[in-house]
């Protein structure tokens, strides 16, 4: 195995703590996301992820060749956001990935296109794994997903040929908002 590495912290109801980031597995294109619940006095929360440990590893996609790093988190009452990069088809595509979850760590079945509790945002490119997007930070904007990331060329990539995207993510049906009103 490889190293585990921690992202973004936000604090839920009942003073829960929840860590995102990357579990690296022995190859350097295999990550997981790594989402861990703490209790307030920063035990693993038992009640979270289905295993007792308080954590859960997840590509989202459950294929084989994909992967995913996890770089932020929201809170919205009791449900967790977390945000980073859906790493396709042994990394040769990279797209931004949000998921919802419950206090109990279980992907929001009301919320996704891609899966349960899963949407991936693919502005830059539609499809083309010529521009790898993540996700570096979001927020909530009056109960909506606000995600903001670079989006680069796969090679060559340069601060003249490199921008920055700012997505307000619309119900569940991820509609790319045109203003923030």
């Amino acid at each position: 195995r490889g190293s585990d590495e921690g992202n973004a912290i936000v604090v839920r109801p009942g003073s829960k703590i929840a860590i995102v980031g990357v579990a690296e597995e022995s190859s350097s294109i295999f990550h997981q996301c790594a989402i861990y619940q703490l209790d307030a006095n920063l035990s693993p929360d038992t009640s979270f992820g289905g295993s007792g440990n308080g954590r859960i590893l997840t590509n989202f996609t459950g294929g084989i060749t994909d992967g995913a790093i996890c770089n932020a988190a929201a809170v919205d009452g009791d449900k967790l956001y977390v945000g980073g990069v859906l790493l396709r088809d042994n990394d040769v595509d990279r797209d931004m990935v949000v998921a919802r979850l419950s206090p109990t760590g279980v992907l929001d079945p009301a919320f996704g296109t891609i899966g349960p509790g899963t949407s991936v945002v693919d502005p830059g490119d539609s499809g083309s794994t010529t521009v790898f997007e993540s996700v570096k930070t979001m927020g909530l904007q009056n109960g909506r997903v606000v995600v903001a990331g670079p989006s680069e060329p796969v090679s060559g990539a340069t601060p003249s040929n490199s921008d920055m995207i700012l997505v307000r993510l619309v119900d569940e049906d991820f509609i790319f908002a045109n203003s923030f009103q």
